[in-house]
């Protein structure tokens, strides 16, 4: 990217000559253009700190060349912006007079690029190394005036000062003055004034409260350190240090010195700022906000708070498709909206990663006001991502938790809507928490779980009512955990999404069929195509399509065995993306199904979008079609619907003779539940097969 200061007016009131030398140096500037000397001359004006170089034709009418270089030799602002003239050949009286006026160089037309783009490199080399020889002369300038007060200083000795309490006359040694350069005018700013009026104004409470308090109430000695402003117009830190003195109990005198600290003191605020504060963000850190809100409790015990944590679901994916860049600019963002939330009665801070956390009274707790804001102020900032925000929330009753138990209590209240988009936020309760262990158990035992194969793979069959017997199968899996028995994917798939581990059950899964597959018809058994789920982190996977193909060549199997299962929900969250994979994996001859149809929301615009082979209806239709006649006519029109657009149907969670019997009735063929069969072991699902051999 071009630095904004590196700008080039090209000026010509001749549209096609702007184009060629535009073109010429659109790599190296950002191009100003103006059609007239008028127009040029706004431009310089509202532009000079920016304006690197000018390219200047002569002829122009209303205001011509020589008038806008003679005007911007003569104002001080301008004149130091170098000059190319361009002319027509053989006009040697007017380039005599541009280089009179001012010029620093000229081209002839027609243009050679590369000699016009070597002669305004030289001219703008030449001008940036008298920018900085002009610099280093000024900061070898200011170095000697530094050196010269610092020998002021020291010649004076220590800065001093002297307060008379009785007759209030103040004294300062020479240096002090010298420092500060604050003009006496007729004895009606004294030296005490000019040390009080040299303050920060923000120190200046301080200095009262603190130092003169002390120095009017109090005996012995007082110290504070404080900005004062200085010769050159900046403040400084200044350790100012005043020893009382007593004539018995009589207060006579002040005696005080000023010690500039200021390299110290801006060290130690450095250091403090990093140890307190996101060095990405410039809010608190995680440990600042405990230590923060710990205060707050502690100082207002009246006043019940809630905390609020909250993160941007799927953010890594954020950084994944827009690069970091971009996610650190949103979390910026975030961060200097948080103060709205806060409105000076609590306190906010960053976490970790995309997680923030806010403290506030529970009367300004409106999460809906919340929520709308923040997808306010962000809906224009990533235009074409819908960002999610996630809420956690922990109402604070027992003040004697420590702050980071009540965060991650409400970090468990923000995991428990994770991907429900139709609930964004929820309250930390006792339930929660035995999730939590439960979450966490899975969690430490994943790994091994995967390494000692204690995932199986069962087979569900998918019966054809024409045909009485199984026609394909959809793979399962299940944990044979050693002490817990057989679970249940609903105790594990959940938690596996929101950590990331499906990616690698998903693969095992895949692999385990495979190998059955192969198994089977080496044996010269009867195989029937297996569907696989794939989950919604694997659809982000760029090498996705060339992994199955990969697999499906390390077995040695069609792909016509090997079907992949996509939820509709996927559609939902990034249609597009879902668009492009599903396309992918049919150029590679997958046969692609759209698992749990109409449990979504935007069901037909994905029927219109996405061309999937097979639907697999979500058995929430099945639940009430004998009590509902709206669900038993929804049903038939999916299927009807389906068969027109040339896609095959299988109705799951089929239970009773009448659901199957229905189905048989509106045309639906493929049907796979309890009703036919359970999920089967291996074994069981060779022995099924067996018996409907031809």
């Amino acid at each position: 990217m071009i630095p904004k200061s590196r700008k080039m007016l090209i000026v010509d009131d001749i549209k096609l000559n702007r184009i060629i030398l535009r073109e010429a140096f659109q790599d190296d500037y950002e191009i100003l253009q103006a059609e007239d000397g008028n127009q040029a001359m706004d431009i310089l004006y509202k532009e000079k700190k920016q304006i690197l170089i000018v390219m200047l034709d002569i002829f122009m009418p209303e205001k011509d060349g020589f008038s806008v270089l003679a005007e911007m030799k003569s104002n001080g602002d301008l004149c130091d912006i170098p000059v190319v003239v361009v002319t027509q050949v053989d006009e040697v009286e007017n380039e005599v007079r541009a280089l009179d006026l001012g010029a620093d160089d000229l081209i002839r037309k027609p243009y050679d690029p590369r000699v016009i783009r070597q002669r305004v490199k030289n001219i703008v080399e030449k001008k940036e190394m008298e920018q900085v020889r002009a610099e280093n002369h000024l900061l070898q300038i200011r170095r000697r005036e530094e050196e010269r007060y610092r020998i002021i200083v020291e010649h004076s000795g220590t800065i001093v000062f002297e307060w008379n309490i009785e007759n209030q006359e103040f004294y300062c040694s020479e240096g002090l003055k010298q420092f500060l350069l604050y003009e006496i005018v007729a004895n009606k700013t004294t030296e005490k004034d000019i040390l009080l009026q040299s303050v920060y104004p923000q120190d200046f409470a301080l200095v009262q409260e603190v130092f003169l308090k002390n120095l009017q109430e109090g005996t012995g000695t007082s110290e504070i350190t404080v900005r004062l402003k200085t010769i050159k117009d900046e403040f400084l830190w200044c350790k100012l240090t005043a020893t009382i003195v007593m004539n018995g109990l009589i207060r006579t005198r002040i005696l005080g010195t000023l010690t500039i600290v200021d390299k110290e003191m801006k060290a130690e605020l450095e250091l403090r700022y990093r140890a307190e504060f996101d060095s990405l963000t410039g809010i608190y850190n995680k440990s600042t906000f405990y230590q923060k809100t710990q205060l707050l409790l502690a100082q207002n015990p009246d006043t019940n708070y809630t905390l609020i944590r909250f993160d941007v679901d799927r953010f890594k994916v954020i950084n994944d498709i827009f690069g970091m860049e971009k996610g650190d600019r949103l979390l910026k963002k975030i961060a200097q909206g948080l103060h709205n939330f806060s409105k000076d009665h609590g306190t906010y801070g960053h976490l970790e990663a995309d997680h923030f956390v806010l403290c506030i009274p529970d009367q300004d707790v409106d999460m809906d006001a919340i929520i709308e804001q923040l997808n306010t102020e962000f809906r224009q900032f990533m235009s074409n991502y819908s960002l999610i925000f996630c809420f956690g929330i922990y109402h604070i009753h027992d003040r004697s938790l420590s702050v980071d138990i009540m965060c991650d209590r409400a970090k468990l209240a923000l995991q428990s809507v994770k991907g429900n988009y139709m609930k964004r936020y929820a309250v930390y309760d006792d339930v929660l928490r035995t999730d939590m262990l439960h979450e966490q158990e899975v969690t430490n035992e994943m790994d091994e779980a995967l390494s000692k194969r204690q995932f199986e793979v069962f087979f569900q069959p998918i019966y054809s009512l024409k045909a009485a017997k199984p026609v394909s199968a959809e793979a399962l899996v299940r944990w044979n955990h050693p002490l817990k028995g057989v679970l249940s994917p609903a105790s594990f798939i959940h938690i596996f999404e929101q950590n990331g581990f499906i990616s690698k059950l998903d693969f095992f899964v895949w692999e385990e069929v495979c190998r059955k597959l192969r198994a089977w018809l080496d044996a010269g058994e009867s195989v029937l195509p297996v569907s696989v789920n794939m989950s919604r982190i694997n659809l982000y996977k760029v090498t996705l399509c060339d992994d199955l193909v990969k697999l499906m060549r390390k077995y040695h199997l069609d792909t016509s065995l090997f079907k992949i299962e996509i939820t509709e929900s996927a559609y939902t969250e990034n249609p597009m993306q879902l668009l492009t994979l599903v396309k992918r994996l049919q150029e590679c001859h997958f046969t692609v199904l759209m698992d749990d149809f109409g449990s979504g929301y935007s069901s037909l615009n994905m029927l219109k979008d996405i061309c999937v082979d097979i639907l697999k209806i979500d058995m929430n239709f099945l639940s009430d079609f004998k009590q509902s006649k709206r669900s038993a006519i929804i049903l038939a029109s999916v299927v009807q619907m389906a068969e027109q657009l040339n896609m095959q149907v299988i109705a799951e969670g089929v239970e009773t003779k009448e659901q199957m019997e229905y189905l048989r009735s509106i045309g639906c063929d493929k049907i796979q539940g309890y009703y036919y069969s359970k999920p089967l072991n291996p074994t069981e699902y060779e022995a099924l097969l067996d018996q409907n051999k031809p």
